[in-house]
Formats: C-alpha cells, sequence, structure tokens
C-alpha cells in the first residue's frame, strides 16, 4: 500500500525544488502542484536526469502568457503560448495530466490548455520547479499504463467504483464528491480524496499534504507500517488493492512503530 499523508496548507517548500517521478508517467498519471506566484515568472519542467525537458511550462506575468515548450538534449522547440490563468499573490492548484497523447494542465478546476508530446513522456524523470513562486506542495499520482503503477490483471482483482471520476468518462481510483465538476474533457485519472468541505477545486482540493514519496508496490499479507503526525485537520489517504479470495484487511493507528503496540 501506498500512505500519504498531511495536515493543513502551510507544507513550505524550498524553491528551486526537485522531486521523482516514480514510476514513469504513463496514461491517467497526474502531478498536482499548489503555490503562489510572487513575481515575473516561474517554470515548472518535467524533465530527465540528463536534463531533457520532455514538458516547459513557464507563466510569465512581463510577458502575460503562459508558455508550453521542451528542450530534447537542451535544443528548445518552438513555444506555445495560451492566456495566462495565474494572478501575482493569489495562490492556485495546478493538475498536469499526463494521456496516450499530450499533457492537459488545469489550473484552479478549469482546462487551460494542452502540449501534444514531442518526446515520450517515459523520459521524465523528475519534477522541477524554480522562479518567483512560493510552493506549497507537489504531488506525482501514477498513471494506469504498463510502466505505471497499479499493474492490472495477475492475481490481482481491482474493481472501480461506479460512479464518475473527476476527469469524467471511466471512474478514477478514488472518486470525489458528487459535486465535483471535471477540469478536463474525459479519460480515466487518479483523484485524491476530499481534504476538507471547503475547497477552491471544483468541490475538493487535490495535492495538499505533503510531498509524495514514491509508490511502493503491494505486499499481500504482510504489515505495512509507515510513521505520521497527526494533528487536527490531518487526512490519511490509503491506496491499495485486494487480492483475489482475499477475506479481510485492517487499517490500524498505532501509538509506536511496530505492529504489536497500543492501538489508538
Amino acid at each position: 500500500m501506498h500512505f500519504s499523508y498531511g495536515g493543513g496548507m502551510n507544507y513550505g517548500l524550498p524553491v528551486p525544488y526537485t522531486t521523482q517521478i516514480t514510476p514513469s508517467l504513463s496514461n491517467g498519471a497526474q502531478i498536482h502542484i499548489s503555490g503562489t506566484p510572487t513575481g515575473s515568472r516561474f517554470e515548472i519542467n518535467l524533465k530527465s536526469y540528463q536534463n531533457d525537458v520532455v514538458l516547459h511550462v513557464n507563466p510569465r506575468f512581463d510577458d502575460g502568457a503562459i508558455i508550453l515548450n521542451n528542450a530534447p538534449q537542451g535544443n528548445w522547440g518552438t513555444e506555445e503560448r495560451h492566456a495566462l490563468p495565474f494572478h501575482r499573490g493569489a495562490r492556485f492548484t495546478m493538475v498536469i495530466l499526463a494521456t496516450d497523447r499530450s499533457f492537459k494542465i488545469a489550473v484552479n478546476n478549469g482546462h487551460v490548455c494542452e502540449f501534444y508530446h514531442r518526446s515520450p513522456m517515459h523520459l521524465a524523470q523528475q519534477v522541477e520547479i524554480k522562479g518567483d513562486v512560493t510552493l506549497e506542495s507537489v504531488q506525482v499520482y501514477p498513471g494506469t499504463g504498463p510502466m505505471g503503477f497499479p499493474p492490472m490483471g495477475g492475481d490481482m482483482a481491482f474493481a472501480p467504483p461506479s460512479f464518475p471520476s473527476a476527469f469524467g468518462g471511466n471512474p478514477g481510483f478514488c472518486p470525489p464528491p458528487p459535486s465535483a465538476q471535471s477540469a478536463f474533457g474525459g479519460g480515466m485519472g487518479y483523484c485524491p480524496p476530499p481534504p476538507s468541505s471547503q475547497s477552491t477545486f471544483g468541490g475538493f482540493t487535490p495535492g495538499f499534504g505533503s510531498p509524495s514519496a514514491p509508490p511502493s508496490m503491494p505486499t499481500t499479507g504482510i504489515p505495512s507500517i509507515q510513521s505520521c503526525r497527526i494533528n487536527t485537520g490531518s487526512r490519511i489517504f490509503v491506496q491499495g488493492f485486494i487480492p483475489v479470495g482475499a477475506n479481510r484487511f485492517e487499517l490500524n493507528l498505532l501509538q509506536g512503530y511496530s505492529d504489536g503496540d497500543d492501538i489508538a
């Protein structure tokens, strides 16, 4: 199981900030970024360890536009310009949705632009954010393709919920409240549970919480223990699978770090 946990929204991250993309991007993968622009421009790069930029997102307040581009082997391609959806000093939540054909970008629950792949998306190994921005949180949610988590088939059985995903069309791993509106035009996506009843992202606010750790593969029958600090308003998100023939499982909040400790 993969646990992601956190409390409020005051997770100040250092800028420049870099986090790994594990596993590789595949169809349905999402990157959630929350922060506040503070100056003229900032940028978000999905890139390889060799600095090949698969996707470059560059909001420019001094230019009144958001620029999309790529840079294989450091050679910049042709810029694509779109209307600027950000306001200096105003908090934003951005979602980058990876599909087989393109990256779809939404800001504050509104679809903003689309960047058709010029390089294979699985080459992106890092998320890099730098420039004039105060960064709250960055979370990477895996997709559903052969390079992504979870694997479908084998001895694992997964029955998705019967109600729609936040991204329309097919259901995702965790559905939002029924009132949540899609930020994109369709396709499968992962959407985390609603952190609170009040939000600015169409009924839920994805991406809040501590920066994501690489997901671990399921281990059937073996207890998984992960430390966390729980405060007022904390949320615990659990993602996992029920193997064929399973009878039961349990989730315990322990007052310690071993399986035999007291259960809170």
